[in-house]
């Protein structure tokens, strides 16, 4: 049985323009929905997880509701809404492209960006649609994971904007 063998199939794009014909010679599969992490807003610096990671958001709304006293009916008046941060969480893995060898470059990639200290530049189909282009991490988890060459990694946080303060 012959094998198909594709040049560096783990390579991690660096364009911002995924999924794109090179990506796809190079990596033998198209991402649906690639997840591209910064820290600079002209998106020079933008990493593409090299594995697709599964992104979720939960969004709510802020309603304040008063229990006052009425003639009829049941129930608390809502008073004022609005709407709360987006909660983000991004799940994923890495993996070596050399057997029995850790994920290390990538994870030193992650450390940087996890350790700036200021909210990360994000793109992805859903956080694109939802208008949310920056992410303050508040916590991230690197789990137990099998083999060496396999790493976990969980990251969350909430939408950030740039607000003009008067």
């Amino acid at each position: 049985m012959a094998t198909i063998r594709l040049p560096d199939p783990l390579a991690i794009p660096t364009t911002s323009q995924l999924p794109d014909e090179q990506a796809i010679k190079r990596t033998g599969a198209t991402m649906k929905m690639p997840f591209r992490i910064g820290l600079t807003r002209d998106n020079s610096d933008f990493w593409t997880l090299p594995i697709e990671p599964l992104v979720s958001v939960r969004g709510r709304n802020m309603i304040v509701r008063r229990n006052i006293s009425k003639k009829n009916g049941i129930g608390s008046v809502k008073e004022l809404w609005s709407q709360d941060d987006y909660s983000i969480s991004v799940r994923g893995i890495f993996v070596s492209e050399k057997l029995g060898e850790f994920p290390e470059e990538n994870l030193s990639k992650l450390k940087k960006l996890l350790e700036a200290k200021r909210s990360l530049v994000i793109s992805c189909r859903l956080t694109d649609i939802l208008g949310i282009t920056l992410m303050a991490v508040e916590e991230w988890e690197l789990p137990e994971t099998s083999g060496l060459e396999n790493q976990y990694f969980r990251i969350s946080g909430y939408s950030d904007q740039d607000f003009e303060l008067i």
